[in-house]
């Protein structure tokens, strides 16, 4: 490894996912890239995820602390408080990434020490990790998101994928009023110019689920009403208000038109 290699903080935030949580260690814990530190916060979990997380961690001396059930936004800010790399990564305990996922950003960064954080693009899998049809796969071009961009909703950017500048992160943390925590950073950390960059390459899979926060349509909506009121001045309040009515119809639209194309079952 080499000796100047900046240390990366990787927070894994973990509830409930015993059956996926030794794959999403297993994708950090293997990365190409090995100057890395691994955070696991688990959030109260009800199910085996303890006992699973503790095996690993007496294999692969990692940090792990468990607590009582406070919520994403506390269990990312008890892991911040144990980062002590200059970037930082947070990868959900039913997610994964690719191998070279931390190598492919870490070298981004360094090269433009101007940019505050970079993403990528995900593949969406089932609970057999088996790719899913019909999701938008991401973009083949480089691009820059502005606080614009964030507040009106017009973004891709997968939070499973985002490397942060561990400062940027710990000056803002994360308010457990808003349960968009990934939104509610991104808004702050881009508020006084800064970009996002999303770049073309492939880096991680997304886990979709039942249990998925944002298949909670009608939270969503509040949620992002919510958050939105913090920016009612500013340029791009409406539209982002106005965006996420039209998410939140989309949705329920999509979840009733089977039932439209197919209104009687069939023997």
């Amino acid at each position: 490894m080499n000796i100047n290699a900046p240390l990366v903080s990787v927070i894994v935030p973990s509830y409930n996912h015993e059956r996926f949580v030794p794959q999403t260690l297993h994708s950090i814990l293997n990365q190409t890239y090995k100057n890395i530190e691994l955070i696991v916060i688990d959030d109260g979990s009800t199910d085996g995820s303890h006992a699973i997380i503790e095996e690993w961690r007496l294999k692969h001396n990692f940090a792990f602390e468990r607590k009582a059930n406070q919520g994403l936004p506390a269990t990312l800010n008890q892991g911040l408080k144990y980062s002590k790399g200059k970037y930082l990564a947070i990868c959900a305990s039913d997610d994964y990434w690719l191998l070279d996922k931390i190598e492919k950003q870490v070298e981004y960064m360094e090269k433009n020490p101007n940019i505050i954080a970079c993403a990528g693009n995900i593949l969406n899998v089932n609970a057999e990790n088996e790719v899913l049809p019909f999701y938008l796969q991401g973009f083949s071009q480089k691009k820059a998101y502005s606080f614009y961009d964030f507040i009106t909703f017009s973004t891709y950017c997968p939070a499973v994928t985002v490397l942060y500048r561990t400062d940027s992160v710990k000056k803002i943390g994360f308010d457990n009023k808003y349960k968009i925590e990934d939104r509610y950073l991104w808004l702050k950390l881009t508020q006084n110019q800064e970009k996002i960059i999303l770049l073309p390459q492939l880096l991680a899979f997304y886990r979709v689920h039942e249990t998925n926060t944002t298949k909670r349509n009608r939270f969503m909506l509040d949620e992002k009403l919510k958050l939105l009121s913090i920016y009612k001045g500013e340029t791009g309040y409406r539209k982002g208000v106005i965006k996420s009515y039209l998410q939140y119809y989309f949705h329920i639209l999509l979840k009733w038109l089977p039932l439209w194309i197919f209104p009687f079952k069939r023997g």
